[in-house]
């Protein structure tokens, strides 16, 4: 299964037009599918003993995949919706629980736009080390926080490579969410198999809690 027999079948394989993003059945067989990004077709392998289910689009054991590619109709709709949103009422939909507003831009309490609060999130991905641990305490100094007097917390996307845990349980203490990146921090995994994702993602994951203090550590993916 060489790179170029592997780029003349994605090729020859077209995303469905308008399906989005996503998973789909290869034609040829249920050991393979193609997953579509931005319209271009990634074909990969189930991992072995396992099928592509076109159904719930993911590779399964064999009796439970049901092969595809598998037609998909969508029935008309016969009866008018019952569900809708009701209108909302100025009068009975007040602050702090409820906010109109007719066009979605109105901004409650009558705040001009140059005096309103913004949210800003902060994340940094890759290992925490030397290079650049110091830079991280000065970016969150306890000498800046919020307009409320709240200290300013980040999410650390972190990877395994030159990773030192113990500046990263030092952040955790601190407050700051501890997410998973990649262990090995390839560029881009769009081209990899189920296999590489979960060693990648899942190992990740599994390294932060054997070696930071959990539960203490808030871990996010």
């Amino acid at each position: 299964w060489t790179k170029k027999r592997r780029e003349k079948e994605e090729a020859e394989f077209v995303c469905p037009e308008g399906a989005g993003n996503g998973n789909f059945a290869d034609p040829a067989t249920c050991r393979r599918f193609y997953q579509c990004v931005d319209n271009y077709p990634y074909l990969n392998r189930c991992p072995s003993g396992l099928y592509f289910d076109d159904v719930n689009k993911l590779c399964t054991f064999k009796a439970e995949a049901r092969c595809g590619p598998l037609p998909t109709t969508i029935a008309p709709s016969t009866e008018p919706p019952t569900d809708l949103a009701l209108k909302c009422d100025p009068a009975e939909c007040q602050l702090p629980y409820c906010f109109c507003s007719r066009d979605g831009t109105l901004i409650p309490g009558g705040l001009d736009p140059e005096k309103t609060p913004q949210m800003i999130m902060l994340t940094f991905d890759g290992a925490v080390n030397l290079n650049n641990f110091e830079h991280y305490k000065k970016v969150f100094s306890e000498h800046r926080v919020n307009p409320n007097g709240c200290p300013i917390r980040g999410t650390f996307f972190i990877s395994h490579e030159y990773c030192n845990y113990n500046m990263v349980q030092e952040l955790a203490h601190a407050g700051h969410e501890i997410g998973t990146e990649t262990i090995s921090l390839q560029q881009g995994l769009q081209d990899k198999g189920y296999e590489e994702w979960v060693g990648e993602m899942i190992g990740m994951r599994e390294i932060l809690r054997h070696l930071l203090t959990y539960p203490e550590v808030m871990l996010s993916e």
